[in-house]
This record gives structure tokens, C-alpha cells and sequence, in this order.
């Protein structure tokens, strides 16, 4: 992602924040939706049969043309398929879309993916002809993300992919039902760590709550605002003066290759990192050992003082209980057996650190290597 552009975009959202929200244009009005949303929506569901449609009506006439629009009255929709079947549609809302899904993603889309379905087959049966009917993945996204704005993401295709183009977000996205909900989310999640730590929007995204008389949501977790972000991002222009380069389908799948490949070499050097640390400590470990005073094991000679140790050659002088002095190269003679350590280390990590000495050679280059495979994708 361009971290760039996305903070340009962020500079220009905050330069124009009075234009956004002045009397013409009042975009805090996603704030004022989502502040009631819910209550109405939920009053809706718990209504009987026959006042359940023009109650639906009345939510789909809060969200004007946020949701709706001249290409598709997908929620205008189920409030008329509501007449016919008060049932199925109460059921499609209350009990799949708008149940808590505990933050899963795959299932979320599962459930947009069979509300779509359920909602093209209402239309198959009452409105076969109407084309503005049609349901979109937006639908679902835009219902839950009004409804619990702090778990879901608003969601309107040309706008994400614009702004994804910008930013420069190449993960593949999808459309319909073969949407990727997980990126997409994963594209709003960077947008909203990114205005974290912009103070100026923070500050002025509290000056919102102060430009309508009718309540605003809270939108604690600034999911609201990320989508105003992208919203705006192309309803005001707010690319103008940005560069980037709208990449072909190649480009993008050769982009898609190239990040699958980084993400190995990354794991595999992150693995050799936690080696070359594991041995670094084993080194440590036993270098402590060999302090001058300390006593060790030899195989055949029995416990010796250390009188002296070079840490730079290895070399290691030893007094014995019998008076016998003797010079050793330590790694070598831990390495064979022929010395060892008094420890309160369980034998299984005491034996492993020295298996990691024994691969120093090997653990070192590993890592080497890694970092320079990893390097041109850094």
C-alpha cells in the first residue's frame, strides 16, 4: 500500500473538512443514519405482519439515497417483497443478516452471500422484470454497516475501487458474490490505523458531533469515518494532485505473485531470525559459564577451576582437584562431550542449546541468506 497517497488523500479530506460537512453538502449525515439505524430497524423486526412493510418503508426512506439509488432500489425492494412474504423477509434480516457473528469474516460473507441470494430469489418471484431490483453485495454490506457501525464497513464498489487504486491496494477485491470481504476489510482497517495517528482529523472529526441538532453515532472505532474517506476521495476529487498509475489486469497479477513471494521469503527469514536468536542465547548461555572461578565437568579428569578463558579464540585454562592444569578450545569440547556444566537448565533445553551451537555455521548463512533472497521485495 502507497502510505503516501493515503496520507495526501487524509490532507486533502482535512483541508476541505468545513467544504464536506457545510449546509449544501452535510456528509455527517452517515453519522445521523447510523444513529438511528438501528433502533428503527429493530422496532421494525419486532412488528407484526401487516404493519412490518410500511415500518420497512420508513428505515429504507432514513437512508434516502445512501443505500438505493437511480441504478438500484435493492432495499426499496425488500420493503415491497415484505407485503407479499412478512415472514421470509423479517427472517432474512433479523435472523441471518443482522445476527453477531463474533468478528468471523468468512462467516459474514457466507451470510451477505445467501442474503443476496435469498433477496434475487424474492425478485425472481414478484419482480422478474425489474432491474433496478437486483441485489448487489452492497446491499448486505451497507445494512450491516449502518446497523452496528462499529463491527461492519460501509461498503459502494466505485468509490473502494477508486481509492484502492490510489492508495495503491492491489489485493484482489472481487465484486458480487465473489467479493473479498476479508481485504476489503483489511484495506479499511489500514485507512483506519492511518487516521489514528493523524491528530488534525482526529480533532476535526470531533467538531462533527457539534454541526447538526439530530444525534450522531459515536463511531467509536471510526469505521464511519474511513468510509467517508473513500467516499469523498471521489465524490470531491480529492485524488487531485496525487500521482499513481491505475495498473492493468498483468500488472496486477504480476503485483499479486510478487506479494505472495515476498510473504514466503519474509516467513523464512522471520524463521531464521528466531534461530539465529535461539543460538545467540545459547552462545550467551554458555559463555557466562566460563567465567574465570567457575567450575565445569571434564569427561575423564573430573571437575575443574577455570583460571582463565579468551572469549575471542576460545581458549579455556582449567585447574584440576589433583593439581593437573590443561589448555581447551571450549566449543569443541562441548561440542565432542568431553566438558559440561553444573545446571539448573532441564536437560532437554540444555542438550538443544548445544545442538544450536553445533549448527552455528549453518543457522548464520541461513539467515544471511534469507535477508538477501528477501531484500529486492523489501
Amino acid at each position: 500500500m502507497n502510505y503516501s497517497n493515503l496520507d495526501q488523500i487524509l490532507q486533502h479530506y482535512t483541508d476541505r473538512f468545513e467544504e464536506l460537512n457545510n449546509d449544501v453538502n452535510q456528509e455527517y449525515y452517515k453519522w445521523e443514519i447510523a444513529a438511528q439505524f438501528r433502533s428503527k430497524m429493530d422496532e421494525t423486526l419486532a412488528s407484526d405482519d401487516q404493519l412490518l412493510p410500511a415500518k420497512l418503508a420508513s428505515v429504507v426512506l432514513l437512508t434516502s439515497q445512501t443505500i438505493d439509488n437511480r441504478y438500484e432500489l435493492s432495499f426499496h425492494a425488500l420493503a415491497d417483497y415484505a407485503r407479499h412474504e412478512p415472514n421470509t423477509v423479517r427472517s432474512m434480516l433479523k435472523e441471518l443478516l443482522l445476527t453477531d457473528d463474533n468478528g468471523d469474516l468468512s462467516a459474514r460473507m457466507s451470510r451477505f452471500v445467501t442474503f443476496v441470494n435469498q433477496c434475487q430469489s424474492l425478485l425472481e418471484k414478484y419482480m422478474p422484470d425489474s432491474w433496478r431490483y437486483r441485489p448487489s453485495i452492497r446491499l448486505p454490506m451497507m445494512l450491516t454497516g449502518y446497523y452496528d457501525p462499529d463491527q461492519y464497513y460501509l461498503f459502494k464498489a466505485q468509490q473502494v475501487k477508486d481509492y484502492a487504486e490510489c492508495v495503491e491496494f492491489y489485493d484482489e477485491l472481487g465484486s458480487g458474490t465473489s467479493f473479498h470481504l476479508i481485504n476489503y476489510y483489511r484495506l479499511c482497517d489500514a485507512l483506519v490505523d492511518r487516521i489514528r495517528q493523524n491528530e488534525r482529523l482526529i480533532a476535526l472529526n470531533k467538531t462533527r458531533y457539534s454541526l447538526s441538532n439530530k444525534p450522531m453515532h459515536p463511531d467509536g472505532n471510526l469505521h464511519l469515518l474511513a468510509f467517508d474517506v473513500i467516499y469523498c476521495s471521489t465524490v470531491y476529487h480529492l485524488f487531485d494532485g496525487i500521482h499513481y498509475t491505475v495498473k492493468n489486469a498483468a500488472e496486477r497479477k504480476q503485483y499479486t505473485e510478487n506479494k505472495r513471494v515476498a510473504e514466503q521469503l519474509a516467513s523464512e527469514f522471520a524463521t531464521a531470525l528466531t534461530e539465529a536468536a535461539e543460538l545467540d542465547r545459547a552462545m550467551a548461555f554458555f559463555t557466562s559459564q566460563l567465567a574465570a572461578g567457575n567450575r565445569l565437568l571434564h569427561k575423564t579428569k573430573g571437575y575443574g577451576l577455570i583460571s582463565s578463558f579468551d572469549e575471542k579464540t576460545g581458549r579455556l585454562s582449567l585447574e584440576f582437584e589433583n593439581g593437573n592444569t590443561a589448555t581447551l578450545l571450549w566449543p569443541a569440547c562441548l561440542l565432542g562431550g568431553a566438558i559440561s556444566f553444573e545446571s539448573s537448565i532441564p536437560a532437554e533445553e540444555y542438550a538443544q542449546m548445544i545442538r544450536k551451537i553445533k549448527l552455528a555455521r549453518g543457522i548464520r548463512q541461513n539467515a544471511k541468506i534469507a535477508e538477501q533472497r528477501l531484500a529486492p521485495y523489501e
